[in-house]
């Protein structure tokens, strides 16, 4: 009884060790392989903005959405594309309590969530140029939380 015990271990001792083993090499392939990206800095606090939400989103052409409060508009939603920042919507445009993950589409179109002066919980879409309303919690009788948070689908 005692040879088998030992033989048990030994087994599991060399089945640790090559585990072990495996777990080095694709440690060690893995540090080795390059990848092929680059960091680019979208916008920060030394271009006027500040109290970044948590998830900003980009389309497969390097724009990207997200949450921010900029120095004289206050919070609201922005696009960066190429260098160039479009206000999307901004408490100065009635709203407020943005959401904290704003989409954007292929085209650039960005769809978020906020509340409306008259208490209501709704998604938008918006360019830049001009809004769309897609829903409202007070027109479809929706509890305010009932309005989750927006999606797409290109």
């Amino acid at each position: 009884m005692t040879n088998n015990t030992t033989i048990k271990s030994l087994k599991r001792a060399a089945l640790t060790f090559a585990a072990a083993n495996l777990l080095l090499v694709g440690a060690s392939q893995a540090a080795d392989k390059k990848y092929d990206f680059e960091f680019t800095n979208v916008v920060d606090s030394t271009q006027g903005f500040n109290g970044f939400e948590t998830f900003p989103a980009i389309n497969n052409k390097g724009a990207v959405v997200f949450v921010a409060v900029q120095t004289g508009v206050g919070q609201g939603v922005f696009r960066s594309q190429d260098g160039v920042v479009t206000t999307i919507a901004t408490v100065k445009d009635d709203l407020q309590f943005f959401g904290i993950d704003p989409v954007i589409n292929v085209s650039g179109v960005v769809a978020f969530g906020a509340s409306t002066s008259s208490g209501s919980r709704a998604i938008f879409t918006s360019d830049g140029v001009s809004r769309r309303l897609i829903v409202d919690s007070t027109v479809t009788g929706l509890f305010k939380n009932g309005v989750g948070s927006p999606s797409r689908s290109d």
